[in-house]
């Protein structure tokens, strides 16, 4: 970590973790939250502008790298037998999806004036638009499993004053 100070901060962190449980079975199964590892970096530049240099120019990057959630499989041919999803519990959370990893930017101008500071951003979420899946369903419509993805390239941006 560094923190704020000559126009640049940054944060690596790293979480390691496991999460059980004992079934009813007697058996020690994973949890759905027994991902495993997630992995942050956070960097900052403020780029000061003006001859006062009361506005500032900030870019801000944040990457997220995490093992994929947890899931318990589905049964197939009793789900298209029941038309709705029929699960596997005795292979409760064995399955894992695919590692999650976003990249986000966020372009800001700041203006400090005496009785109040206006502030303009832009947030670019997910900018590389990784499909990150969020969850698997079965489809009565198909008799099939879809996957359903996480939101892609995601963007918003803001104008706040503050006294």
């Amino acid at each position: 970590e560094k923190f704020f100070s000559k126009h640049y901060y940054f944060l690596t962190s790293v979480s390691l973790f496991r999460s059980h449980y004992t079934g009813s079975d007697g058996l020690l199964r994973n949890t759905a939250y027994s991902g495993g590892y997630v992995y942050n970096q956070l960097f900052g530049y403020e780029f000061p502008l003006g001859k006062k240099k009361n506005t500032t120019f900030s870019v801000d990057l944040k990457f997220t790298l995490a093992a994929g959630n947890r899931y318990t499989p589905i049964d197939l041919v009793a789900s298209a037998a029941a038309n709705r999803a029929v699960y596997i519990d005795s292979l409760a959370y064995s399955e894992k999806f695919k590692d999650y990893s976003r990249f986000d930017i966020q372009v800001s101008l700041r203006v400090n004036r005496k009785r109040a500071a206006h502030y303009i951003f832009m947030n670019v979420e997910n900018l590389t638009n990784r499909k990150n899946i969020l969850s698997e369903i079965f489809d009565s419509k198909l008799d099939a499993l879809r996957t359903e993805y996480q939101l892609g390239l995601f963007h918003y941006g803001g104008y706040r004053i503050e006294f």
